[in-house]
This record gives C-alpha cells, sequence and structure tokens, in this order.
C-alpha cells in the first residue's frame, strides 16, 4: 500500500522511491521482500524524481492545491533535504527531467485558460548547483509531455493540441531553439530514449 496517488518511481541502489502526490510523502520499499522500509515528508503534491550525477535524488512538488509548488533536493544517505526551492509562481504540473549529464533539471509549469480550453506552459532549466537560479526556455500552449535526450541534450516537448485529435512532438536545444517537430498519437505526455 502507498499513500494517495502514486505518480512518479524511481529505483536505487535496489529501492524503490514512490512520489505519492495526493499527499506529502514520499515512500521507500525493499522489492525483495515487499515492504515499506521508510519514508520522507517533502512538499504536497510529490510527483517526479530525478537522479543528478551526486547521486541526490530531485522531486518535483505541485503544492497540490494547498501549498505552492516547490523542487527538493533529497541525501539519499541520510534521506535528508538538503534544499528547497520555491517555485510556486510557475504552476508546476508535475513533469521533471535532468539531462544526460545528470547536472541540469528541466521541469515544466502551466496556467490554464479561464474556459479550461488551453493551458499555457512554460519549461524552465535549472543548475543543480544553482536551482533557485532556474530559466524560463521554452513556452507554448497545450505543452503536456517533456523529457530530455541524454546522447546529445535535445528537450523534447509533447503537445497535447488539447486533445482534439493526434499530438506533435517539439524538439529544442538548451536555449530553446525548435530543431524539429512531428506528428504522433493523442496526448503525449512522456518520453524513454533507447
Amino acid at each position: 500500500d502507498t499513500p494517495s496517488r502514486p505518480e512518479g518511481i524511481v529505483v536505487v541502489d535496489d529501492l524503490i522511491y514512490v512520489a505519492n502526490s495526493g499527499s506529502n510523502q514520499i515512500t521507500i520499499y525493499d522489492p525483495t521482500n515487499k515492504s515499506l522500509i521508510d519514508s520522507i515528508e517533502v512538499n504536497n503534491g510529490p510527483t517526479q524524481f530525478a537522479l543528478d550525477k551526486n547521486q541526490d535524488l530531485w522531486v518535483l512538488s505541485t503544492g497540490a492545491f494547498i501549498t505552492g509548488g516547490a523542487l527538493q533536493q533529497i541525501n539519499l544517505t541520510s534521506l535528508v533535504i538538503i534544499q528547497t526551492v520555491d517555485i510556486s509562481a510557475t504552476v508546476p504540473n508535475g513533469k521533471l527531467t535532468i539531462n544526460g549529464d545528470r547536472d541540469m533539471l528541466f521541469f515544466m509549469g502551466e496556467v490554464w485558460a479561464p474556459d479550461f480550453s488551453f493551458t499555457e506552459n512554460k519549461v524552465f532549466k535549472a543548475s543543480i548547483t544553482q536551482p533557485e537560479s532556474y530559466s524560463e526556455i521554452i513556452s507554448g500552449k497545450n505543452l503536456y509531455g517533456l523529457g530530455v535526450d541524454p546522447e546529445n541534450d535535445e528537450v523534447y516537448v509533447g503537445d497535447a493540441v488539447g486533445f482534439q485529435g493526434n499530438g506533435k512532438v517539439y524538439v529544442f536545444d538548451f536555449s530553446g531553439q525548435k530543431q524539429d517537430e512531428f506528428t504522433v498519437g493523442r496526448g503525449p505526455n512522456g518520453f524513454v530514449f533507447v
């Protein structure tokens, strides 16, 4: 069992970390004996993880309509939060990823139109050494998915096109310049690079 609404999952050193978006808890499980072994209290609405080059775990929390959003860095040896970066002004939507060198974080924020017909989205990047200095690199409507190709450091953004048909994927460099685009199926919300 997990707390409310488990979303992001990551495996580090044979332990499973689960971001429970309906709570303020990250739960840690031992898959060998299928048991809960610990938990970490974070900001409300944790959704996604990124493991950096120092083996610190970053979690993006949306605030879950209770508090503001935050990006938090966790030391996995001590299970202590090293730092918390307030990102409530960006209204984070839970999308978080990291580049191939694992030293640059990317996350997405959104604001819904008054009639909910579209979202105005922004993609931000942040160095793991100065995450409080995050900066906007991409903006658009109905952006839904986010990924970074670890081989060539291109940022992939899925456009749900308002869920009114097939989606699109846009490819950007780290400065936010569009490199490519192509059509995909409905609601592109994530990427796996093989």
